[in-house]
């Protein structure tokens, strides 16, 4: 079952165009089945709970986007770290609680328990790709074994240092840390070579 859910969001950079349900991410826990298509060679995990978060669309979210200023994680783990302040902010005043809940509903600990699951798939598209890529390091943190997720057409949450330890060090169990899917042209996730570093695993696309 997935399981949708709005988070009224508002910064002062947001103000005064205040609409409900701001940001919008998606949950639901996932179960391998006895079905023909479940069949071995198994790629996934037998249960693992799947995150996905909206893109950009509205105003504040478009404000949000547009606060890059970064900010020090302050941590030991991955120095001189740091964040786009307007994604870590909304992701700590706003999302985190609520995504931690829906995890928690869906059947997903960061702590191994009976009848829980610490796997966890991320996705999310433009906006929600880049809220996705920082989820990613944050819900690996906190302990949860983020596996193999998806950007499509997200920008990048953070300097050079974190996309590095995010691409290098984050998921040293597999060779590809998480895939990033653009259409070749796409100027959002091609911009920034500096303080915005690329992912390292990206697909690129053309439609005709």
């Amino acid at each position: 079952t997935v399981v949708s859910q709005g988070v009224d969001y508002q910064s002062q950079l947001t103000q005064p165009y205040y609409m409900a349900e701001t940001l919008y991410f998606f949950t639901a826990l996932i179960r391998r089945t006895n079905s023909t298509y479940a069949a071995a060679p198994y790629f996934m995990p037998s249960e693992a709970c799947v995150l996905v978060f909206r893109g950009t669309n509205n105003l504040q979210n478009s404000d949000m986007n547009k606060d890059v200023t970064m900010v020090p994680l302050n941590d030991s783990d991955c120095q001189g770290c740091e964040a786009s302040n307007g994604t870590l902010n909304a992701w700590i005043e706003a999302l985190e609680a609520p995504v931690m809940a829906a995890l928690k509903t869906s059947g997903c600990s960061p702590t191994a328990a009976q009848e829980t699951s610490q796997n966890v798939f991320i996705a999310g598209h433009s906006m929600g790709g880049t809220m996705a890529t920082l989820a990613m390091y944050m819900l690996q943190k906190k302990g949860f074994n983020v596996q193999l997720s998806w950007s499509m057409e997200g920008g990048r949450p953070g300097n050079m240092a974190l996309m590095s330890y995010l691409n290098n060090q984050a998921f040293p169990q597999r060779q590809v840390p998480f895939w990033q899917t653009t259409h070749l042209n796409d100027m959002i996730p091609r911009t920034g070579e500096s303080a915005l570093s690329q992912n390292s695993t990206k697909l690129f696309g053309r439609s005709e």
